[in-house]
């Protein structure tokens, strides 16, 4: 295993993805679902409702950590995954990638299905132009799995060296649940040399990752934070956002004394702003469905208006909506705090032949 091992937690799901027609996001409006962003827990008889008016597509990888490590796999990075439910479904997703999983010994997750787990499966409604100006996603779920925190043991009993990449902590719904984690979190800092990169996340109420944030930032277990323009409303102290950008990641940075990332669909900004530019590059090939096309990047035009942030580059398309965000934050994760692993992750992107589609 890799000195500057890659740790991913704390959920691994199933997305079922939904393109519906202005119809069908007419009937969700009418349920009071209209916020493109949004990540909406729902009750189950309010499940039921979304799923009378929706019509399912493709079941992908989901899950903040198990995005993350789909991603990594398809750049041939070695990494370890929680997944608290391993059922074949989601498994063999992962055929063929070097994601690794936990139980009595460490083995490929793709051969590590328990057909008598549950199967965990979120909505994910994905909006594309001409239905609105700019593509979004709204996620549906009711999943007892993140509701009530469960955990893989086996992840959590053999972090070790290198990073924690942590998500997922705004769905855990109970608080001795959050600080259970925090307690194995700090264990594991105390006994290894583990930095820990928590990435915000969040839902229609923010309550939930506050609460985990000030955890986590008071006991200090993190060394760096990523989050989207909105978490920074939520969890900073300022009102207006991002104006501007740079006072927002310093007020972060000077309270907390850890690395900050904002990200958004047009710009990205960091306490630490080196390799960020290369970041950015890497998740746009990602969302054109073609890795090899990161070499290509620097010919696309950006954003205008940025300001002191870096801006992302117009694409003519986004084949992929679901998971930038986590994909994004493990290579920011990497670039701050796993140099070695950032630099793999660039050399072996590089190295990939034109058109590398997944």
């Amino acid at each position: 295993m890799n000195k500057q091992g890659l740790w991913l937690g704390l959920f691994t799901h199933l997305d079922r993805i939904c393109r519906p027609n202005e119809d069908k996001l007419l009937k969700l409006r009418g349920l009071g679902y209209d916020t493109l962003g949004k990540e909406y827990l729902l009750e189950v008889d309010e499940m039921e409702l979304v799923r009378k008016v929706l019509h399912a597509g493709a079941d992908e990888v989901g899950g903040n950590a198990g995005n993350a490590a789909f991603f990594l796999g398809h750049l041939g990075l070695e990494c370890d995954l929680a997944a608290p439910s391993r059922f074949p479904a989601l498994t063999t997703l992962f055929e063929g990638l070097p994601v690794y999983v936990w139980g009595i010994r460490r083995k490929l997750l793709a051969t590590s299905a328990k057909p008598r787990d549950p199967e965990i499966v979120h909505w994910i409604v994905e909006v594309k132009p001409p239905l609105v100006e700019e593509a979004g996603r709204m996620i549906f779920t009711h999943d007892p799995m993140t509701r009530e925190g469960w955990l893989d043991g086996g992840f959590f009993n053999n972090l070790r060296g290198g990073v924690l990449f942590l998500s997922g902590l705004h769905l855990v719904q109970r608080t001795d649940r959050l600080k259970e984690v925090a307690d194995m979190v700090e264990d594991r800092r105390d006994k290894h040399d583990l930095k820990v990169y928590l990435e915000a996340c969040e839902v229609s109420s923010g309550s939930q990752m506050k609460l985990a944030f000030e955890l986590f930032t008071r006991r200090q277990l993190v060394d760096a934070v990523g989050m989207n323009e909105r978490e920074a409303v939520l969890l900073g102290t300022r009102s207006q956002f991002p104006g501007p950008i740079v006072d927002v990641i310093r007020d972060f940075h000077d309270r907390r004394g850890m690395d900050v990332t904002v990200h958004s669909a047009k710009w990205a900004c960091s306490t630490r702003p080196e390799g960020l530019r290369n970041v950015i590059d890497l998740v746009e090939a990602w969302a054109m469905n073609d890795l090899s096309l990161y070499k290509t990047m620097d010919s696309r035009p950006v954003w205008p208006d940025a300001g002191p942030a870096i801006p992302t580059r117009k694409l003519p398309e986004l084949l992929r909506l679901t998971g930038l965000g986590d994909a994004f934050a493990i290579t920011d994760a990497m670039r701050l705090l796993a140099p070695e692993r950032f630099r793999e992750a660039l050399e072996k992107v590089v190295a990939l032949p034109t058109k590398q589609v997944y």
